[in-house]
């Protein structure tokens, strides 16, 4: 039987990348107003990344054009695109050495430019989403010729915000990549005198490659135009429940939750309170409904999160990468994923603030129960967990599994 592409050999170091603004403006004038904090904060500081998100960002550039078909043993959409997108920048033999990370040039010019172009889509959208500049919920890949890579919006809706992202060897492209945002900043009519600082509207980031031993520069920069925020509160609630449907699609595998939350997410009277949302949610706010199988509550130094999902049996479950070698053993054959159960509650009563707002603590954890370890768990930021136990107490749909983290 044919396997699907492993996960193997993706830095797990983190690694710090610097990052300036474009300078001088010779095709991009100088914004006016003040320069935002976050732009001053990354310029002074640089990030802290996570390369095995860098990977999972980087899948983005294929998810949607997946010919599953041809896939073998195929899982999600979005776990394949993560392992293609891995098989070409492992081309690259990316290492982390004194906390910076380094690649090896490829000869083929072809080959580069691919690579450099993975790369730097998945390097642009994870400095965004872990400086909390976009709600990575709300990502989406724009199409069409001659527009933005993709759009989002900021925190709590803030604003919709177009996003080019590109990658370099060695800024071999900085200059074209720099006429590219220039030209589709002048077709979306964006380079307007106005008060704001247009990293509210738009943001181009460039993000280049280093080899050991050679000179280098910053890993990114930044450019924006002239523009003013807009507000986009309705879009990014609804682009939000999109990604929460997607992941009771994708990765709990509760279809009837999922299907739930697609049509919601296109219910013309979503804000319209005296509009009953039953029909989308269910009648009752204490129970999960169709939203869960099992719910799992997991307790870690006082806090205290309830995730509604289901269980599998762990060989049809992807090991995420940082899962250790120890936990990749047949001990634990059954595997757990689920939503954090408030992103309902909140859509049952309509606060849409809290929805945008919620902010959960990512991590990977030994699990234990009764002082004997069980398995291990990974949650992340937007409330998605996956877990990998030994065992389960029950299977039954109303029983809640309670357990500590260590």
């Amino acid at each position: 039987m044919a396997r699907p592409i492993a996960l193997i050999g993706v830095p797990t170091d983190r690694f710090v990348a610097t990052v300036r603004e474009y300078q001088p403006r010779s095709l991009v004038s100088e914004c006016p107003g003040v320069c935002p904090g976050w732009v001053d904060k990354l310029v002074a500081s640089g990030c802290t990344m996570d390369f095995e998100r860098l990977v999972i960002q980087a899948g983005r550039h294929f998810a949607d054009s997946l010919n599953l078909a041809v896939v073998p043993n195929s899982t999600t959409r979005r776990q394949d695109a993560t392992r293609l997108a891995w098989v070409l920048l492992a081309m690259l033999q990316p290492t982390v050495a004194n906390r910076r990370l380094e690649v090896v040039e490829i000869p083929d010019s072809d080959i580069a430019r691919l690579t450099s172009e993975i790369i730097g889509v998945g390097a642009c959208l994870e400095l965004l989403r872990s400086s909390g500049i976009i709600d990575a919920r709300t990502l989406q890949k724009e199409t069409r010729f001659g527009r933005f890579d993709y759009t989002a919006t900021g925190r709590n809706g803030a604003g919709s915000i177009a996003i080019e992202a590109k990658g370099t060897f060695r800024e071999r492209s900085l200059q074209g990549h720099r006429q590219s945002f220039k030209g589709k900043l002048k077709a979306e009519g964006l380079l307007r005198k106005a008060s704001g600082r247009g990293y509210s509207r738009a943001i181009g980031v460039i993000f280049s490659t280093w080899c050991a031993g050679l000179p280098r520069r910053e890993d990114f920069e930044l450019l924006d135009p002239e523009g003013e925020e807009d507000d986009c509160f309705e879009s990014a609630v609804r682009r939000t429940i999109r990604f929460y449907a997607r992941r009771y699609d994708e990765i709990a595998g509760i279809k009837r939750a999922a299907e739930s939350l697609w049509r919601l997410a296109v219910f013309p009277q979503l804000f319209d309170k005296s509009a009953p949302l039953t029909d989308f949610l269910g009648s009752s706010p204490k129970l999960p409904g169709r939203f869960s199988r099992i719910s799992l509550t997991l307790r870690h130094e006082g806090h205290e999160q309830v995730f509604w999902g289901t269980v599998w049996d762990a060989s049809v479950m992807p090991y995420p990468f940082r899962l250790p070698e120890d936990a990749k053993e047949t001990g634990l054959p059954i595997a757990y994923t689920g939503i954090d159960r408030r992103v309902i509650d909140f859509l049952r009563i309509r606060d849409f603030k809290s929805l945008l707002a919620l902010d959960c603590v990512e991590g990977l954890y030994a699990l234990s129960a009764k002082s004997e370890k069980i398995g291990r768990i990974l949650t992340d930021g937007f409330g998605v967990v996956q877990g990998w136990f030994s065992k389960f107490p029950s299977l039954q749909h109303d029983v809640e599994f309670v357990a500590d983290l260590s």
